[in-house]
């Protein structure tokens, strides 16, 4: 409550800031709008978009960052040139005040933003573009906010199938495409650590939640052979969380001297971490493409994925990594022996590093979304 008082107060004083921005703009002037629900580092669909925002040639436009939050981002969006703004409650007031200005497009950041589409699609004539990253749960938690009917100016894109296919769900006639977001190739500018060689070292990253299922790993090390369980060490990164979640799985870890608990890295820290992993776990119950996967598979860490996750139909097992449904532990396990056990894990390594050169690279979705937005 107090953080959602906080950010209504920034967003009254943003607003006229705002308001003092858009007088000074002149009507040959184009404007690049771009809205976010989070202007913080911790969610991967935020950085994503922002990286995306760094390799377009936005030049000849003046970018404004529209964030229903604040956060770090809109630090990192001065140095890079552009005007961020926080709204909250207020979308309505700045769309009303951009309504006398050349905007040349409007790039709208998840489903958690779609009562701004409800807000532009009918006034603007522009390009809109919609980019969801999010799985059917909230989807539903947002249908009362969402638009019955979308405008021809609009383009919807899903970063993956499993987005895809919600979408569908709650707009059967509308059309859509797979628009993954992309990542720049760190693999050559981070330090690669030496691995334990005493220990098979196994990484979980991402919020402590039910939606990431981390307590899967409880049921997973107690069916683990014991020629292996004394091999494994497991470690659970995660900088957020939820309380309730957290205080069940840190209790029940307690009795597994294998898992340890990191409160959080930095991105630099945790691209360094990939490189000693020997495999990377995603056990999501519904994650339509998990960040922390696509920059394993960048920084050659093999990876285990649940059927939850977007990239579990890129994978095929023992040749550029490993996959496993999700309400099957066993299958799991299996999975990870053969991971212990595979004496050319270096093959994996390479093949799903295309997949990320393929699939996830920053330049082909510049050219895509370049013509999306019709820059020039």
């Amino acid at each position: 409550m107090l953080s959602k008082f906080k950010w209504a107060i920034i967003s009254l004083i943003d607003y006229f800031k705002f308001l003092l921005f858009i007088s000074k703009i002149n009507n040959n002037e184009k404007l690049l709008i771009i809205v976010g629900h989070d202007g913080s580092s911790i969610g991967g669909a935020s950085v994503v978009l922002n990286k995306l925002l760094l390799s377009l040639d936005t030049r000849n436009y003046k970018v404004v960052m529209l964030y229903k939050t604040g956060g770090s981002l809109l630090k990192k969006d001065r140095i890079n040139g552009y005007y961020p703004f926080v709204y909250q409650y207020f979308s309505q007031l700045y769309i009303n005040s951009l309504r006398r200005k050349k905007v040349q497009a409007f790039l709208v950041n998840t489903i958690i933003c779609s009562n701004v589409i409800k807000q532009i699609q009918n006034k603007f004539a522009c390009p809109i573009v919609w980019w969801l990253h999010e799985g059917e749960d909230l989807f539903k938690k947002m249908a009362n906010k969402m638009p019955k009917d979308l405008s021809k100016n609009l383009t919807v894109l899903c970063v993956s199938s499993n987005t895809e296919k919600a979408f569908k769900k709650f707009y059967p006639n509308e059309k859509s495409c797979i628009f993954h977001y992309g990542i720049k190739d760190e693999f050559y500018n981070v330090k690669h650590l030496e691995k334990d060689k005493n220990k098979f070292v196994i990484g979980v990253v991402g919020m402590l939640c039910d939606r990431k299922n981390q307590l899967q790993i409880i049921s997973l090390l107690k069916k683990i052979p014991v020629k292996l369980i004394k091999n494994v060490k497991i470690n659970v990164i995660a900088g957020t969380w939820d309380n309730a979640y957290k205080h069940t799985f840190l209790k029940r870890a307690q009795k597994f001297k294998q898992i340890n608990w990191i409160d959080g890295l930095d991105h630099k820290a945790l691209l360094e971490e990939y490189t000693r992993m020997d495999l990377l776990l995603c056990c999501s119950k519904n994650d339509p493409l998990p960040v922390v996967v696509t920059e394993a598979m960048m920084m050659e860490c093999p990876c285990l994925v649940s059927s939850g996750c977007g990239q579990y139909e890129y994978i095929e097992n023992g040749v550029n990594g490993y996959k496993y449904d999700v309400n099957n532990t066993d299958e799991m396990v299996a999975q990870i022996v053969d991971a212990f056990n595979n004496k050319d894990i270096e093959k994996i390594k390479l093949n799903e590093r295309k997949i990320y050169l393929k699939e996830f690279s920053m330049q082909q979705l510049v050219d895509r979304m370049s013509y999306y937005l019709l820059l020039r």
